[in-house]
C-alpha cells in the first residue's frame, strides 16, 4: 500500500509537471505567433526600405547622368560665350577703325572743300585752312 501511495504521488507529480509544461508550451506558442507577426511586419519594413534604397540609387544614377549633361551644356555655353565675346571685341575694333576712317574722311572733305573754295575764289583773299575747316564743320 505504501508503494501504491508512492506511485500515485509520482503519477500526480508527473501530471502536474505535464500540465506545467503544457502551460509553458502555450506561452511559447503565443510568443511564436507574436514573433511571426513581428517578423512579417519587419519583413514588410525591410522590403519598403530596400525599395526606397533602390529608388534612391536609381535617382542618384539619373542625377549623375543629368549632371554630366549639364556640365557638358555649361561647357558649350562657356565656349559660345567666349566666341560671342571675341566677336564683340572684333566688332568694337572694327567700329573704332570705321570711326577713325570717318574722321580721316571728314578731314579730307574739309581740306577738299577748302581747296575748292580757294580755287573758286581765285586770287581773292584766301581764308586760312583752319577757317575753312570751321565753315565746313558749321555746315
Amino acid at each position: 500500500l505504501l508503494r501504491l501511495t508512492s506511485l500515485e504521488q509520482q503519477v500526480n507529480q508527473l501530471h502536474a509537471e505535464r500540465d506545467d509544461w503544457r502551460e509553458r508550451c502555450k506561452v511559447i506558442e503565443q510568443s511564436m505567433v507574436a514573433n511571426r507577426a513581428e517578423a512579417v511586419r519587419l519583413q514588410s519594413s525591410l522590403d519598403r526600405v530596400q525599395s526606397e534604397l533602390k529608388n534612391a540609387f536609381e535617382r542618384e544614377a539619373l542625377n549623375k547622368v543629368e549632371m554630366v549633361g549639364l556640365r557638358s551644356e555649361v561647357t558649350q555655353l562657356q565656349r559660345a560665350n567666349h566666341e560671342l565675346k571675341s566677336e564683340w571685341l572684333r566688332t568694337i575694333k572694327r567700329s573704332i577703325l570705321l570711326e577713325d576712317k570717318c574722321d580721316v574722311s571728314a578731314r579730307q572733305l574739309r581740306v577738299l572743300q577748302w581747296v575748292v573754295e580757294t580755287r573758286d575764289s581765285g586770287s581773292q583773299s584766301r581764308p586760312a585752312m583752319g577757317e575753312a575747316g570751321k565753315k565746313s564743320e558749321g555746315a
